[in-house]
């Protein structure tokens, strides 16, 4: 269940005196609410599963602490639920919680998302009030999934703002997955005085911040095959885990897959002491050939990530528009900062790179030869690289903020992910 990931996700020590003081002890008084409105509204319709939580010591004062946090306020949700880690898993809370957040959303959340990841964020919450509200309540409509689980990730990758640790949080379950994309997307693209959330600015972290150890030796490994345009999945796609000694052959893959009807596949992946720097190599009808690269150590499982693909037509063309040549290799870069978001305005520069060597950024999922750095999305497409490694550099107002190695295979689309840099650069 995500709630014991989020439990466990996101650590901290807590004071009495942070719990909010709405909470009073177990016994049988009734439930006192910070909000009215919201108080009527869960004795109305959540009876039954707030009387079976308030019969069970635990649930009582778990439940007692979280309706005594004010309905702007997650991070004091979080803390409630934290503190009492164990109980916020069972099901006899999730019932009553689930049943608050389904039915009585509009009275008992309000935001807070954004603020809670930074006061400079807090009109975002404004400008993304409906997405903020759909991830409250995210998972109300989706048998057998925790519901409000897209808060619970939020709240979880709020401290520290790494990418270690929002791979942590965003990437380990696909609960909610949906409406966590949506407040990110709506976040990034708001204009909102000095928060680092708009616009994928978020880069603090630069230089500041470790990967974890590891903590198995085989980890499983999942991501969803679509296309640029439209997000379509692709079915029926063979993807194989290349070790970084493998690559750009693959000869001795170390597992194979077959995406399914939702273009989602998941591999299980060897993991030594200090992360999986490997790729995958995707092959299939439709598509042109790909290596899927991360610019970061895998080092945990991750199964929620959608990975961008050509489609041969789509690969044809941007050859032909940019005169390439088959027996080079192309790129195709997304940019993040320490927050996952995709960074707008960075710039990207492959070494080595020769006259036939063309940068061409995206700007709403579209091609835009005049675009001068990365829009939205976060991507760039460099097309005409010779075979072989090539350092990837990401900048932002002229300050490096990501570097990696990365192979480059004759005929094939290599696909990285690059989230800010952990050391200095």
């Amino acid at each position: 269940m995500l709630a014991v990931a989020v439990s466990f996700g996101c650590d901290g020590s807590l004071g009495i005196d942070q719990l909010p003081h709405g909470s009073p002890d177990a016994g049988p008084t009734p439930v006192t609410y910070v909000d009215a409105v919201c108080g009527a509204c869960a004795r109305s319709n959540c009876k039954k599963e707030i009387a079976a939580c308030t019969a069970d010591s635990g649930c009582d004062r778990l439940y007692r602490c979280v309706v005594g946090c004010a309905k702007d306020d997650p991070a004091c949700r979080a803390r409630c639920e934290q503190a009492d880690s164990v109980v916020a898993a069972a099901a006899t809370y999730l019932a009553a919680d689930g049943c608050q957040r389904s039915v009585c959303a509009s009275n008992c959340y309000a935001g807070g998302l954004l603020r809670m990841w930074d006061e400079r964020c807090a009109c975002v919450d404004d400008v993304c009030a409906a997405e903020s509200l759909a991830c409250a309540r995210s998972g109300f409509d989706r048998p057998g999934e925790t519901v409000g689980a897209c808060e619970r990730r939020w709240a979880c990758a709020r401290d520290p703002k790494n990418p270690d640790r929002g791979a942590e949080c965003f990437f380990t379950s696909r609960e909610g997955d949906a409406e966590v994309q949506a407040l990110r997307y709506c976040a990034a693209r708001s204009v909102c005085g000095t928060c680092p959330m708009s616009g994928g600015h978020a880069l603090a972290c630069v230089g500041g911040y470790a990967w974890s150890v590891p903590r198995e030796k085989i980890i499983a490994y999942g991501f969803i095959a679509r296309s640029f345009a439209g997000a379509t999945p692709f079915p029926g796609l063979t993807v194989k885990v290349c070790d970084p000694f493998d690559v750009p052959a693959c000869a001795s893959p170390k597992d194979t897959a077959t995406t399914d009807a939702d273009g989602l596949v998941t591999l299980h992946v060897p993991i030594p002491p200090t992360g999986f720097v490997g790729c995958f190599d995707v092959r299939g009808t439709g598509i042109y050939p790909a290596l899927v690269c991360n610019g970061y150590p895998l080092v945990r499982a991750e199964n929620i990530r959608g990975v961008n693909l050509l489609t041969q037509s789509e690969g044809d063309l941007l050859l032909a528009s940019a005169g390439g040549d088959p027996t080079r290799g192309h790129l195709a870069v997304t940019a993040f900062d320490c927050a996952w978001n995709q960074v707008v305005g960075a710039t990207i520069e492959v070494s080595p790179s020769d006259a036939a060597t063309h940068v061409i950024y995206l700007r709403d999922r579209k091609l835009d030869p005049t675009a001068l750095a990365t829009g939205i999305d976060g991507i760039a497409s460099v097309v005409n690289l010779v075979p072989g490694s090539v350092r990837i550099t990401v900048k932002v107002n002229g300050g490096v903020v990501a570097q990696t190695n990365t192979t480059i295979r004759a005929g094939t689309l290599t696909v990285v992910v690059l989230p800010p840099s952990s050391i200095s650069l």
